[in-house]
């Protein structure tokens, strides 16, 4: 178990991205809050379009969110 919040080596708190899609907002993600901390193995399930890339995009600076 991890001491504090404050030892992630990415946190992410309340995360949430949408894009516009013919028109409509398609939120993809919403209010997503996890922490990555050094030594663990994560690994991310889910069917296709279900936010995966999203998550990993946002993580790794590619994308930014939408709040």
């Amino acid at each position: 178990m991890h001491e504090t919040e404050a030892d992630a080596l990415v946190r992410l708190d309340e995360v949430s991205k949408a894009y516009e899609e013919a028109g409509r907002q398609r939120t993809v993600l919403h209010a997503v809050s996890m922490s990555f901390y050094r030594g663990e193995v994560v690994v991310l399930l889910g069917k296709s379009g279900s936010g995966k890339i999203t998550l990993l995009n946002l993580v790794s600076g590619i994308d930014t969110p939408t709040s």
